[in-house]
């Protein structure tokens, strides 16, 4: 017989005897709180079964006023390319001076540019960007050239002020706002060009126009690209 089988044996004869009580004891039972059930006339919660939809930010500016900004951002991109096509054109002509005063000003044009964007987009717009075209690429001369120039930028301001009436008739302060802006940059970009017009014409086509190129090389030059 086995060690195991004597064990148990003696376990046996130890509990028959009544020496050992061996009792199952019942199990610890958990408790479990009653599901509360609504009261009669008490509404039950619902529950959402779908994620809730994002809000629409808030339109800041009119349809019109919209449609007048996209407009715009084709107006300052279409300077941007004619101040470059000037620039390109310049160079061709030994003007490094021009060219760099023109590359410049195409400078600045393409961030007046992304200024509109940016406002369109933090005004709650998704813009309606314009086609480019018929930017000019030659000139008859450097007075013809910088004549246009000048004319464009006069268009420029015209429209910045037709923006101003505009926020000002629907009360959109919010616009008017950079509508001044521009306008005090206008004035600015009028005058530059202004100058070297008269500048040009005092210049001439002979020396003198070498001179000022070389006047406004110095002003512009590290500006150049």
């Amino acid at each position: 017989m086995s060690r195991i089988s004597r064990l148990l044996g003696l376990l046996q004869k130890q509990a028959a005897d009544g020496e050992v009580s061996i009792e199952n004891e019942p199990a610890e039972s958990v408790e479990t709180a009653p599901a509360e059930t609504p009261t009669e006339g008490e509404a039950t919660p619902d529950l959402p079964t779908e994620p809730p939809a994002p809000t629409e930010q808030t339109k800041f500016i009119t349809d019109a006023v919209e449609q007048m900004l996209c407009q715009q951002v084709g107006n300052e991109m279409f300077a941007y390319y004619e101040y470059t096509a000037a620039a390109a054109w310049f160079r061709g002509q030994g003007l490094d001076g021009f060219a760099a005063w023109a590359c410049k000003q195409a400078g600045d044009e393409k961030c007046h540019m992304q200024k509109v964007l940016d406002f369109l987009v933090e005004a709650g717009c998704t813009p309606d960007l314009p086609q480019i075209s018929g930017v000019s690429v030659r000139f008859p001369g450097v007075e013809e050239a910088v004549n246009g120039i000048f004319e464009r930028e006069k268009a420029v301001t015209k429209n910045w002020r037709i923006i101003g009436k505009e926020c000002i008739a629907v009360n959109d302060i919010t616009t008017l706002g950079l509508a001044e802006w521009f306008a005090a940059e206008q004035l600015e970009e009028e005058d530059l060009v202004k100058k070297i017009q008269l500048q040009l014409k005092a210049a001439g086509t002979g020396a003198g126009l070498l001179v000022l190129d070389g006047q406004l090389y110095r002003e512009y030059g590290e500006a150049a690209v």
